[in-house]
């Protein structure tokens, strides 16, 4: 569901009229999405905030415009407040993202990303500005029709006196340049008339509404991209904090205030660490990347390591700074003798810190004054690989450290949902779900078995897109290794490079192997799956005899154990679509019943 609500501005301002015939049909429906009711805040903010956007709308006079309510943006958990959408002056289709809020009293906090303390709120506050446009940006770097849509962005402050002491506060003239600050229906309504007051071809209009609603996650620039590119102009431009803001790194609720609290020790000097905990898709190497760019900005020594090769790697080209961030293999950095301490210290991976001992952990804490631990215990890979969240948070707590534990729970990845991570955790047998019929939108994360390898790679390129990444990625297994060139390992620098960095992922002739995937992503996935981890008689056995070196001499169960964490890895890679070419014929026939 794209949004709670949508119609047509007459309709919307009729339902308003009724202050609870359209709350309690947003409250029906996000129960029936979020599996929860919504709580008595966001009731409230829709019994006040809807009705003064919709005296707004019937003043702007518009007939033709369309409204949509509690819209989610593309391949993330964020939702806008309302969308009104129209035609400007010129016949161009102009999504206006309206941020509302019933602030009456503010005052500052001395925070600089939580600006405000607002009356009624335990917490202090963003500015709304920087919220609508974090929205506005990501649609317009990020929404598939992009190309043929303009976004603009207002804040409706529908209970705050203009000219107030607490509006004064508000008035932030950068801000201001980029998007609209109201408070009083008639400015608004005059600037909605501007942006979507256009009254010709309204049948035409509602279907590009329709297909707006419908739009996925089509990005102009690439992760890496953007990365390498926001790093760039980091570097060249004056004003840092302008180049981060106009990057399309958005983050849910959850990753921004996880990145807030982590600065918020950065820059007070105190010492702390963080274990940052989540799937595949839930966004940790964007978390991390967003805490090396918040203290470029603030002017902080940070250094972002990895204990695995091809992320380390791939960001350190796409990283490149004379300055304040370096990237860093862990192994690497411990061996440095200078022994320095960073004001902040990125660890990627975590699970991926090697031996039995605590000196590894212990090595990093003391690198620096906050250091942050990312990882996911189901991508341990070998049995080498022992930074688990107990075990990292243990030796925290030996050293007298203070930490805190945050688990990410949102999906970037995979289409944007938890349906398919959970569909895939039933597959492989990680948890139980009676008949595996843990449906999600198909449409929105295209999932099919092929019966040859030829129809993998026509599929994978039939879905790929001018701006897409694609890509194979394969178990390490002789008849998945004999059907393909050899994967592309972890130590093979120049063509992890090549494959992400410049596409060459697209020619879909080279995969890269389970420990160059690991922390990446792809827009398209096709998937070969080895004879490694196979159904027989209703269960997974694992064919170590069939396995690479480092599984052969496992018992049964160990083995069983990190297949089912690679296999879980080798599953999540797709941003939008995942092909699978089994080589086992019964395996895939399961796979099929499955997906």
């Amino acid at each position: 569901m794209s949004s709670l609500w949508y119609g047509s501005a007459l309709e919307f301002v009729e339902r308003c009229r009724d202050k609870n015939g359209l709350v309690d049909l947003l409250s029906e429906r996000y129960e029936e999405h979020h599996g929860r009711p919504a709580q008595t805040g966001q009731l409230n903010a829709w019994r006040n905030s809807l009705p003064a956007l919709a005296q707004a709308i019937e003043q702007a006079g518009l007939t033709a415009a369309q409204v949509a309510v509690e819209y989610r943006l593309p391949l993330t958990g964020l939702t806008v407040d309302a969308v009104v959408f129209g035609r400007n002056g010129a016949g161009v289709c102009t999504a206006c993202i309206v941020e509302l809020k019933q602030w009456t009293h503010i005052k500052k906090s001395g925070d600089i990303r939580f600006p405000f303390w607002v009356t009624g709120m335990e917490q202090p506050q963003r500015h709304p500005l920087t919220q609508v446009l974090a929205y506005r940006d990501y649609l317009a770097q990020c929404h598939e029709l992009s190309d043929r849509i303009h976004f603009a962005a207002a804040a409706y402050m529908h209970e705050m006196l203009y000219g107030s002491s607490s509006w004064k506060l508000l008035c932030n003239e950068k801000l201001m340049e980029q998007a609209e600050l109201f408070s009083a229906p008639l400015p608004l309504a005059e600037w909605l008339r501007v942006k979507a007051g256009n009254e010709e071809d309204s049948g035409e209009l509602g279907t590009q509404f329709h297909a707006f609603l419908e739009g996925g996650y089509q990005p102009a620039v690439a992760f890496l991209d953007r990365m390498r590119t926001l790093f760039i102009e980091m570097r060249l431009t004056e004003d840092a904090s302008q180049a981060v803001a106009s990057s399309a790194w958005q983050l849910t609720s959850l990753q921004q205030q996880t990145v807030d609290q982590v600065m918020d020790a950065v820059m007070s000097g105190r010492r702390q660490a963080f274990v940052i905990t989540g799937e595949p898709g839930s966004g940790k190497t964007v978390v991390a990347l967003n805490l090396v760019k918040s203290a470029f900005v603030e002017g902080k020594h940070a250094i972002y390591a990895t204990g695995n090769g091809g992320l380390e790697a791939v960001a350190r080209e796409s990283m490149q700074l004379w300055g304040h961030v370096l990237v860093k293999n862990v192994r690497e950095f411990r061996q440095d003798k200078r022994k320095s301490v960073s004001d902040l210290l990125v660890i990627d991976e975590s699970q991926r810190l090697w031996g039995s001992s605590h000196q590894e952990v212990d090595d990093l804490l003391a690198r620096g004054r906050v250091v942050v631990y990312l990882l996911d215990d189901g991508q341990i890979l070998r049995t080498d690989e022992n930074g688990t969240r107990d075990f990292v948070i243990q030796r925290i707590a030996a050293s007298g450290v203070p930490y805190e534990h945050v688990n990410l729970t949102e999906h970037f990845r995979c289409g944007g949902g938890p349906a398919f991570m959970k569909r895939v955790e039933i597959l492989l047998g990680l948890s139980s779900g009676g008949n595996g019929k843990v449906d999600w939108d198909r449409s929105a994360y295209p999932v099919v078995v092929q019966p040859t390898l030829s129809a993998l790679r026509a599929c994978v390129q039939s879905w790929t897109g001018p701006n897409d990444r694609s890509g194979l990625v394969c178990a390490l297994t002789p008849t998945a290794r004999r059907l393909v060139s050899e994967p592309i390992q972890v130590r093979q620098l120049r063509e992890l490079r090549a494959f992400y960095n410049d596409r060459q992922s697209n020619d879909l002739t080279r995969p890269v192997s389970i420990y160059s995937v690991q922390g990446l992503e792809l827009d398209y996935v096709g998937m070969i799956w080895g004879e490694d981890f196979v159904r027989r008689s209703g269960k997974w056995v694992a064919q170590t005899d069939k396995a690479e070196k480092s599984l052969k001499n496992l018992d049964h169960d160990t083995a069983l154990s990190l297949l089912r964490n690679r296999y879980w890895v080798l599953l999540t890679r797709g941003i939008k679509g995942l092909a699978i070419f089994c080589t086992d014929p019964e395996t895939a026939d399961y796979i099929r019943s499955m997906l």
